[in-house]
């Protein structure tokens, strides 16, 4: 069963998608397969208190995921190759340019910092492209039955029942 609460699409895992595209509405060509994971927002404190590491591995152990096949048209399956392929030829860019340039040659003076913190930009806006290009769906909250999700389209979402019940 599949069904909208506002603009938050909600369905029992290993219910499969109807086969539209979830962002347009039209017709589906492919499905891709994808995990959804998903924790409770308290575990974000882990990040100030004990560290960046502790909290990966907690939210690592603890996520709900829920495996799920997106219909999408083939306009939205090539935006989406398109932008993970971005993502990657900027973070091999950002990782060959240092070298190319001669950033480590010592005789380049003050030149070569700059090369280096340039890369390490690159390399942050690859992840930042890659993660928000190749989104298809968000995860709001997962538990053993249900998947609550934004980021479908509205032609989808009108598709769905506005209303539906969740057993207790």
């Amino acid at each position: 069963m599949i069904y909208r609460e506002g603009q938050t699409v909600v369905f029992y895992k290993g219910v499969p998608f109807p086969y539209c595209c979830i962002k347009c509405g039209a017709p589906a060509n492919r499905t891709v397969r994808t995990t959804l994971q998903w924790h409770t927002p308290w575990l974000y404190v882990l990040i100030f208190f004990p560290g960046l590491l502790i909290y990966a591995i907690v939210a690592t152990m603890v996520s709900e995921r829920a495996q799920v096949a997106i219909p999408l048209c083939e306009l939205h399956r090539s935006r989406r190759t398109r932008m993970i392929a971005i993502a990657w030829t900027l973070a091999l860019a950002s990782i060959v340019a240092p070298f190319a340039l001669g950033a480590f040659d010592p005789q380049r003076g003050d030149a070569s910092g700059l090369i280096c913190a340039a890369s390490v930009f690159g390399l942050l806006a690859a992840c930042i492209v890659g993660i928000v290009g190749a989104r298809l769906l968000t995860p709001t909250f997962i538990d053993a039955r249900v998947v609550k999700a934004r980021g479908a389209g509205e032609a989808f979402l009108a598709r769905c029942p506005p209303t539906g019940w969740y057993p207790q």
